[in-house]
């Protein structure tokens, strides 16, 4: 009779603690589910790199996890001459290291200045205008960034870049 007792506390120890285990994991389906619908952010990286909206922290996570740079231009609603060489100067980066840069340029209001910032993993600079220096100074961060990507067509760049330097 004690055995039956003790078999019958038994087999509701184990009852329970099944029911426990089970509602512990609905719960945490259905958190994970939460959390997964909850997050609006993109986890792929869009395949034109001239970005229409900026990228998300996600994203660029994923770009620079890969080596790559985001360039954000902002200039004035009045962009002048050397302006708009300065965003032709940046377009040919994307071109020449593509893949790995994205751009995102936008125009401000009246009055507002032109404003380069250079994104990478672990690096952020601002410019306020280009010249022959910030030029060269932004494609160096971009190659040193892109040292992981291999024998790709920009890492070649990059490599060329770097051998001129050191002639």
């Amino acid at each position: 009779m004690k055995e039956n007792m003790r078999q019958k506390e038994k087999d509701k120890i184990v009852k329970t603690g099944v029911l426990l285990i089970g509602i512990l994991f609905i719960f945490s389906l259905v958190g994970t589910a939460f959390l997964y619908s909850s997050d609006g952010g993109q986890t792929e990286l869009p395949l034109d790199p001239h970005l229409i909206e900026p990228l998300g922290e996600q994203q660029k996570f994923i770009l620079f996890s890969y080596g790559g740079s985001l360039i954000t231009l902002r200039y004035p609603s009045n962009c002048d001459e050397s302006c708009l060489m300065a965003k032709q100067t940046i377009s040919s980066f994307v071109i020449d290291y593509a893949p790995f840069v994205y751009l995102y340029e936008y125009d401000g209001e009246e009055g507002n200045n032109f404003e380069i910032m250079y994104e990478s993993y672990g690096a952020t600079e601002k410019y306020n205008s280009l010249d022959e220096n910030t030029s060269l100074e932004i494609q160096t961060n971009i190659c040193d960034a892109l040292i992981p990507a291999g024998r790709t067509p920009a890492a070649q760049k990059c490599t060329f870049l770097k051998a001129m330097e050191n002639y």
